[in-house]
């Protein structure tokens, strides 16, 4: 299908994740600490404590850290439309559960759009859904750049680090979470200078 090779399509799938993995990744941080955000709310993990779930709401809140980093890296996104689709369909019970107002429709449009994703990424996820083995022969391993993979994991570390070192550190963590984000520009760089 000629639309699928389409620089839309490609700017598209290139702009869902960015706009979900940012979204993901703020969120979770500012229920963990201090951290300017743009989606809430920053008070779940109070909420969820009153239920007795407060380990679940910090579950939540690093789960949606780690999903929105694995999205904007570009790198993991395929992994991360996978573990964002349980991540949605918990938060979308929980604020049914809790009767949360217009929430539902909001986390229902992010679900349209992690399909949209999943879509996207068919013709990888198409031996997990349609395992036909006899046709496959088994391709060599191989991870052309390592390199990149580790400078994407530290950012990750970093900035995942950041919400237990401010109880240490305070707002020295702001200067740690500027070091980890930089490592994704910086990985996006020199990516399309290796590969032009």
């Amino acid at each position: 299908m000629p639309y699928f090779n389409s620089r839309f399509w490609h700017f598209a799938v290139i702009s869902t994740r960015i706009f979900l993995g940012f979204l993901f990744f703020t969120g979770g941080m500012s229920k963990l600490m201090p951290f300017p955000g743009v989606m809430g709310p920053t008070w779940l993990i109070e909420r969820l404590a009153e239920h007795g779930l407060e380990l679940y709401g910090y579950f939540i809140a690093y789960s949606q850290v780690t999903i929105g980093l694995l999205l904007l890296s570009q790198r993991f996104a395929t992994l991360a439309a996978i573990m964002l689709m349980p991540l949605l369909l918990n938060m979308l019970m929980v604020t049914i559960s809790m009767h949360w107002r217009g929430t539902p429709y909001v986390i229902a449009g992010f679900i349209l759009m992690n399909i949209f994703l999943l879509i996207a990424d068919y013709h990888r996820l198409k031996y997990i859904l349609f395992p036909r083995t006899e046709a496959l022969r088994e391709p060599p391993l191989r991870r052309p750049h390592l390199r990149l993979d580790g400078l994407t994991l530290f950012g990750m570390a970093v900035l995942i680090l950041c919400p237990i070192l401010y109880g240490l550190i305070g707002n020295w963590a702001y200067g740690l979470a500027i070091l980890g984000l930089g490592c994704f520009p910086a990985g996006w760089a020199i990516e399309r200078k290796e590969s032009s």
